[in-house]
């Protein structure tokens, strides 16, 4: 394997790696949006009963 080729793999290897990142802090984002949502409507219940 020649050194372009070896550089080229890194490069797509760490541009995948930022990808997988940004998608988990996406998700984790959003993870904690739904719960917070989730719980003011838990609480809004409970203090309607």
């Amino acid at each position: 394997m020649g050194a372009d080729s070896a550089e080229r793999l890194i490069q797509l290897a760490r541009g995948a790696f930022d990808q997988a990142f940004i998608a988990v802090l996406i998700a984790a984002a959003l993870l904690t949006s739904l719960s917070a949502g989730v719980l003011k409507f838990a609480l809004r219940k409970r203090a309607q009963v």
